[in-house]
This record gives structure tokens, C-alpha cells and sequence, in this order.
């Protein structure tokens, strides 16, 4: 009996998501989603809110890994300093409702 070994892996470029998915030699690329547009936007402020969220979330409920993992997803999104700028400071209103000072 042979054993097949399955890989996965998965990256964003360009606002897809996509993933490679392969077994033994034979190799297959997917794109599981296309943001774009308002979608996008929102799946970048929706990062930013959360992971503030949880920065902001003291204590043994903290989901360190989760906010690691959105904070990546997030620097793959996005495309310019100024515009993660822009996310953490909509996020900031988001979760406190005022404006970051400075």
C-alpha cells in the first residue's frame, strides 16, 4: 500500500486569495477568493478593528495567535504605509470612539 503526501499552502497577491495544493508530483493552483473594491476595503478595516480588539483585550482571554496571524494577513493586504495608517487610525475610532491623538 503507497501513502500519498498531500502538501498545502496558501498565499495573497493582489487582493486573491489563493492556494497550492499538491500530491505526490502532480500540483494544483486555486484561487479561492477575489477582493476588490469595497470588499477588499472592508476585509482590511475588518482586520484592523479586530486585532486592535484584541490587542486591547487584557488577561488569559487574549488570543495572541489569532491577532498575530490577522496583523499578517493585514500586512499582506496592504499595500503602502500610508494606508495602514489610514486602517489603524479608522480602527482606533472603531474600537474607542475618538481619534488617536497625536
Amino acid at each position: 500500500m503507497t501513502s500519498q503526501l498531500w502538501k498545502y499552502d496558501k498565499y495573497i497577491h493582489s487582493g486573491k486569495f489563493h492556494a497550492i495544493i499538491s500530491a505526490g508530483g502532480d500540483e494544483r493552483k486555486l484561487t479561492l477568493a477575489e477582493l476588490r473594491g469595497r470588499e477588499l476595503h472592508l476585509v482590511k478595516k475588518a482586520l484592523a478593528i479586530a486585532a486592535l480588539t484584541i490587542e486591547r483585550t487584557p488577561g488569559p482571554f487574549q488570543s495572541a495567535s489569532d491577532m498575530t496571524d490577522m496583523k499578517e494577513l493585514l500586512d499582506r493586504l496592504i499595500e503602502s504605509d500610508v494606508e495602514l495608517e489610514h486602517y489603524a487610525r479608522a480602527a482606533h475610532i472603531s474600537v474607542t470612539g475618538e481619534a488617536p491623538e497625536g
